[in-house]
């Protein structure tokens, strides 16, 4: 039996394991496993409600924070594409990010949408704006609210859409030093055996005694 490598599996493992463990602190934010899946599922439930189809891409312009999560977790359910970007880059890079990558979907945290108002118009492939805040609000004609879409959404796990792990999960972009940026794409390969690595180099680090605690004190 032929069973893909997928980095959805890290977080399977996290919730049988240790689902009402605190997983996440952002800010005020302090969730645990379970609370991470239930915002995981409700993503990629979200984004196929939207019309997101695999293959398709989600832009995702943010400072690092929970919201990131949702997406590198919810992406391989339905096999989109994340595409995280560095928020320091200038409006013309987004707008040549944003098209090169052909992004269906695009999240912005709040007070960065001042980066991506001056080049709507020229995002020829956007086809939704999501803005990504603390509270949750109503849509305004011009954006989706990240926080109600998410919470009008089922939490149940979506049927998976299998993806073989050779296929696209995340396209990162270079910040363009010395031309345009370049993307680099990584597979469902690529972020298994990456996360893989961290967490190796990541029980190396500790003490003798810190290893010999059970092995499964280090979850991804």
């Amino acid at each position: 039996m032929n069973i893909p490598l997928n980095e959805y599996d890290f977080l399977k493992r996290a919730l049988a394991v240790y689902g009402e463990k605190e997983a996440v602190i952002c800010g005020a934010h302090r969730l645990t496993y379970n609370q991470v899946a239930d915002r995981v599922h409700r993503w990629s439930n979200a984004m196929t409600g939207l019309g997101l189809q695999k293959g398709d891409r989600v832009g995702i312009l943010s400072k690092n924070c929970h919201r990131v999560i949702d997406a590198f977790y919810g992406a391989p359910l339905n096999g989109l594409v994340a595409m995280p970007m560095n928020f320091r880059l200038l409006s013309s890079d987004f707008e040549y990010i944003l098209n090169h990558g052909k992004a269906k979907a695009l999240v912005v945290q709040s007070e960065l949408e001042h980066l991506i108002e001056p080049i709507r118009a020229q995002l020829s492939s956007v086809e939704h704006f999501i803005l990504a805040s603390d509270d949750v609000s109503e849509d305004t004609p011009s954006w989706l609210d990240y926080e109600s879409l998410l919470s009008n959404t089922s939490p149940e796990k979506p049927k998976e859409i299998r993806c073989e792990e050779d296929e696209l999960t995340a396209l990162l972009y270079t910040s363009g030093t010395t031309g345009r940026p370049k993307g680099a794409e990584l597979s469902q390969f690529n972020m298994f055996y990456n996360a893989e690595y961290a967490a190796v180099r990541l029980m190396r680090k500790l003490r003798p005694a810190e290893r010999a605690v059970d092995e499964r004190s280090v979850s991804l």
